[in-house]
């Protein structure tokens, strides 16, 4: 549980800066499935998380370096939580090797030809709604070569996360619509 606890740590400090990168990316309208969405209704839609959606409408000149900064930030970020434990704790060990068993899957990879396996995998339509921090570890692990049918339990999950979540933003969205219609509604008939 404590190693799942410090990868899971060193990834979201690692992703703290998707919400600043998707502010600066944000722009005016997001195509999807060929269908214009205004900014008040993308909120529905991403609900601020990176998704397929985002990754394919960022462009790869603004992902470049963004991966780059991704790659750098989880090195740093895992030295920085590795030195706050006391090195006689039994959980700095446990951290220390879930850690380096994590990182040693980097020392395969190139960021450009990951970044490409992230273009052919959000390229699959059924993936676009997979959080980009679930794509990225489903890529790592298949592109270091892990067991196919760990692979395959992991896609299957995160697909069904993906289409919950977009199910319930849909339904928030469907909530909100309602509430403004009655409350236009009711202020006409004070009127």
């Amino acid at each position: 549980m404590k190693m799942k606890l410090l990868v899971l740590l060193l990834l979201s400090t690692s992703l703290l800066f998707s919400q600043e990168i998707k502010e600066k990316v944000s722009e005016s309208t997001t195509k999807v499935d060929s269908t214009v969405i205004d900014e008040d209704e993308e909120e529905y839609l991403t609900d601020e998380i990176l998704d397929g959606y985002w990754w394919i409408e960022t462009g790869q000149w603004r992902l470049k370096p963004y991966m780059v900064g991704l790659f750098d930030g989880l090195s740093l970020g895992t030295s920085i939580v590795l030195q706050r434990f006391n090195q006689n704790d039994f959980c700095y060990s446990i951290g220390t090797k879930a850690a380096n068993q994590y990182l040693k899957r980097f020392d395969t990879l190139q960021i450009h030809h990951f970044g490409d396996s992230l273009d052919e995998f959000y390229a699959d339509t059924i993936n676009v709604k997979i959080r980009f921090e679930n794509a990225f570890n489903y890529m790592l692990y298949k592109v270091t070569g892990e067991n196919p049918k760990k692979l395959n339990s992991m896609l299957e999950a995160y697909r069904k996360e993906g289409e919950d979540r977009y199910r319930m933003l849909e339904e928030k969205r469907s909530q909100d619509e309602e509430k403004e219609r009655e409350e236009m509604y009711k202020k006409e008939g004070e009127k």
